[in-house]
């Protein structure tokens, strides 16, 4: 301790010494960015006064820097953002879970366009299933996201969410351009009872477009 820099504080008891501005109680640092040159405000416990004149704090550069694909803080940026989100969830899970019963109860009744509806609320309740995921990450990460963002975008959790994304929209566009072609054709051959698209059809359509999101 001879050759120590620092200097005892004695007189006082420990709480006094806990209060005390012992700035000019050391001399100067021969280590520069060591220790702090003073205490910033009065301190309540040892630890806090050691907190004062442990080492000092550098500024940290994060790679990638934060944007909307790579947040810091927070995977949704508001509030306002995070509530709309769970409304979302809420409103395409039950809601596509609702048509699917519906539709399913009823299958001896099965036409083309309720086909085409059931393959459409699928679409729509795997793009809920995506939001949900997204939203159980914000919640499970929230103000800290950046101690998460590693496991998470490098783990199996973002590989379904992103196949989830795709795969959804795919076949939602594409059951919606049936759904189109479909109408157009009943519409314009409404005349011609016969003219129509078989179910049949309607289910090879369907395999092929179940194909084409899944690859893509």
């Amino acid at each position: 301790m001879g050759d120590s820099f620092l200097q005892p504080i004695t007189g006082l008891p420990l709480e006094d010494i806990l209060r005390e501005d012992v700035s000019d109680l050391y001399t100067e640092n021969p280590l520069p960015g060591t220790f702090h040159g003073e205490v910033l405000h009065p301190v309540e416990s040892l630890e806090a006064l050691c907190g004062n004149l442990t080492p000092a704090t550098f500024d940290v550069k994060c790679y990638p820097m934060p944007d909307a694909l790579n947040p810091c803080e927070d995977v949704m940026g508001s509030h306002w953002l995070r509530g709309s989100v769970w409304v979302v969830v809420l409103l395409a899970v039950f809601g596509n879970v609702a048509v699917l019963v519906v539709l399913f109860s009823n299958r001896t009744d099965m036409s083309v366009p309720k086909f085409l509806i059931c393959h459409l609320a699928f679409a729509d309740l795997c793009m809920g299933l995506y939001l949900l995921l997204i939203a159980s990450i914000d919640a499970h990460s929230m103000g800290e996201y950046f101690n998460f963002a590693f496991d998470w975008q490098y783990g199996s959790g973002c590989k379904v969410a992103g196949f989830l994304t795709v795969f959804a929209s795919h076949l939602s566009i594409f059951t919606l351009t049936i759904v189109t072609l479909e109408r157009w054709f009943a519409i314009t051959h409404a005349i011609y009872l016969n003219k129509r698209i078989k179910l049949s059809a309607a289910t090879y359509i369907m395999i092929a477009g179940w194909i084409y999101s899944i690859v893509m």
